[in-house]
């Protein structure tokens, strides 16, 4: 045999192994067939529609940095601290006794929200030079992490009925079980800056701005029926929105407007406005007979009627109010450095926490007036956050 004729014979062995082998590989599919069929599919499409982030571990965001009063704590140091009776009610009497319970840092705090019995809270994290993003809650009485979910989201609210959470994006908004934490829901209509629920808990009322191609800014309140995820009610207006209040009678809303500095009333029922005034942010009393407002001219606490907007009264004082009590006749504001608690139907201020540490921070006290919430922002950059919790000890 020849050299030739053996590299012949060779070379043609290794072209049919070649074939054969070919053959094989082709015989196994890329890709396995998947069992899902296409309404599954399309179902999946339609509904998971929320941002999804890749975030640290619920651990790395709520750190406790400093614990006071360590003789009531369970673990005195160890990070836990529960509490063995609830702090008394505020009032005139020992608003000068408020004292810091426990303190966090934070990484990125865009909303805090109380739950209606004052329970829990929810903190809305959203931190982009961390890439940290979720909604996490936290019990009130012991200051430990409920849960904790991923999620991109602006804002947050409790159901009247205490049984969900809803976060608000651009773009939509999601449901969660309050108990469990479990995603119940998704729409993709509202969405924004701001989200409230009515008070039967059956809808959901969203706030968003954006500019238009023209400069002007555009503001778009959207209520949408829980249920059937349908956007039953919109309503447009000039400028950008910096707050969004439910009246509690669920006959009415109010939002601020801005660089105008206006508060609209809106009547829910129609979409028909109601009425404006010059104001900051407002708020409504807890029977929605009182719209409060601190005043743009001298910041006075001005009282105005919801359903014409007129001036019913004003403080005599100079602060920035935050929250009735429950039965409505108590007013707790701040100026400087001064927590202030006005009984409203004597005109009078009632008592005072001087030397208040956190001055510049924003204040969300408890429906119950049993806890107050500090969050201080750091930088400009929401970053870095220390949310503080008071309350007066029996």
């Amino acid at each position: 045999m020849t050299k030739n004729t053996f590299q012949i014979q060779v070379f043609l062995i290794f072209l049919v192994l070649c074939v054969s082998s070919c053959r094989n590989i082709s015989k196994t599919p890329i890709i396995e067939p998947s069992s899902t069929d296409s309404s599954e599919v399309l179902s999946t499409i339609s509904t998971d529609i929320s941002p999804k982030i890749e975030t640290s571990t619920s651990e790395d965001l709520l750190t406790p940095d400093s614990i006071e009063n360590q003789t009531n704590t369970s673990t005195p140091g160890s990070g836990t601290m529960s509490l063995t009776s609830p702090p008394s009610i505020i009032d005139s009497n020992n608003i000068n006794l408020l004292q810091q319970l426990m303190t966090w840092e934070v990484y990125g705090v865009d909303d805090i929200t109380w739950a209606p019995d004052s329970t829990k809270f929810v903190i809305v994290i959203s931190n982009e030079p961390e890439n940290i993003y979720g909604i996490e809650l936290i019990d009130a009485y012991n200051f430990e992490e409920v849960w904790f979910k991923d999620g991109f989201a602006l804002a947050a609210a409790f159901s009247p009925d205490m049984n969900l959470i809803a976060t608000s994006y651009p773009g939509g908004f999601s449901l969660y079980d309050v108990n469990t934490g479990e995603e119940i829901g998704i729409s993709i209509n509202g969405g924004g800056d701001f989200i409230a629920f009515l008070p039967d808990s059956t809808a959901i009322v969203t706030g968003r701005s954006h500019k238009e191609p023209s400069g002007i800014h555009r503001s778009t309140i959207s209520i949408v029926n829980i249920e059937s995820d349908e956007e039953v009610l919109r309503i447009q207006h000039d400028g950008y929105m910096r707050s969004l209040r439910v009246d509690p009678n669920g006959s009415l809303l109010a939002t601020h407007s801005g660089p105008d500095e206006r508060v609209f009333v809106w009547e829910i029922g129609s979409g028909r406005k109601v009425c404006d005034f010059s104001a900051w942010p407002s708020f409504f009393s807890p029977e929605g007979d009182i719209l409060v407002a601190p005043s743009i001219e001298d910041w006075t606490t001005e009282f105005r009627d919801p359903n014409t907007c007129e001036l019913l009264d004003k403080l005599e004082g100079q602060g920035y109010p935050y929250q009735f009590n429950a039965t409505g006749h108590l007013l707790l504001d701040q100026k400087d450095g001064d927590f202030n608690l006005w009984d409203i139907s004597r005109n009078e201020m009632i008592g005072q926490m001087s030397n208040f540490p956190d001055v510049d921070a924003q204040h969300r006290v408890s429906p119950d007036w049993r806890f107050l919430l500090s969050l201080q922002l750091l930088n400009f950059r929401h970053e870095i956050s220390v949310i503080t919790l008071y309350g007066v000890l029996p």
